[in-house]
């Protein structure tokens, strides 16, 4: 599609830029990453070029580098590209807008990677606050979001809030995306690993480990929740001396 565009459009035309964020993102969840790079800065030129620097493409373009920019572990060049991204969606459709909620969420989750969960714990709710003007009171991305707060308040060990926002976050996703879904099972893990972490191992560790095998089924092992999961149940075993189920975890063949 690209190559026909380009063979029939003048290079600047916007179509070529909606084709080259397209082929970016796609080169993006294939690993290329030097690739994905090189198109979406190329679709950015167009766009700037054609509408200006205030259009709402270029915040999703700018998203875009963000997602791509973290899977190389670069979070400060991730985070200057969802900052934009956030600042270009905020100035263009307002405040209230859903996707200033999105890019909230995003850039509250790379804060986190960043190791500032004090900061993450403050864009998360602004992210909320952002989905209550603008989203159904039940949402996904709103369950996304109570989860990433969750992930917040276990980091500055605040458990009970943890558990309480993860709980919230369980409750939607079974409810919008069905109890068996990657979601759930993601929330799932999630609550079992503070309840661990609140000595309810009784409770916590059966449903880590079948939140582990459901996300394992659903999304396959290399999934960032699955290898979360994963790598919390190891933990729990080796911290209890149980360092044979801990190998066995890591040994299983992976399904799918």
């Amino acid at each position: 599609a690209l190559g026909i565009f380009q063979a029939t459009l003048s290079r600047n035309h916007p179509d070529n830029a909606i084709a080259l964020a397209t082929l970016g993102s796609i080169l993006t969840q294939r690993g290329k990453y030097g690739e994905a790079e090189q198109v979406l800065n190329e679709a950015l030129q167009i766009e700037r070029t054609v509408f200006g620097a205030e259009n709402p493409r270029i915040g999703a373009i700018e998203a875009d580098l963000g997602v791509l920019y973290e899977r190389e572990d670069d979070i400060p060049r991730a985070v200057t590209a969802i900052e934009t991204a956030l600042k270009v969606t905020r100035d263009t459709r307002g405040p209230a807008y859903y996707m200033v909620g999105y890019y909230l969420d995003e850039l509250a989750n790379l804060k986190l990677k960043a190791n500032d969960p004090v900061a993450a714990e403050a864009t998360a709710r602004q992210a909320l606050a952002v989905y209550a003007l603008s989203l159904p009171a039940r949402h996904l991305y709103i369950a996304s979001t109570h989860e990433l707060l969750g992930d917040v308040l276990l980091r500055r060990e605040s458990l009970p809030a943890a558990e309480a926002e993860v709980r919230t976050a369980l409750e939607m996703n079974v409810a919008l995306a069905g109890p068996d879904s990657w979601r759930s099972a993601r929330s799932e893990a999630s609550l079992g690993w503070i309840l661990i972490k609140r000595d309810r191992a009784a409770e916590g560790e059966p449903m880590l480990l079948a939140a582990r095998s459901k996300l394992l089924a659903a999304v396959g092992p290399q999934h960032p929740a699955t290898k979360q999961a994963t790598a919390r149940l190891v933990e729990y075993y080796r911290a209890h001396h149980r360092d044979a189920e801990a190998q066995r975890v890591l040994a299983a063949p992976d399904k799918r």
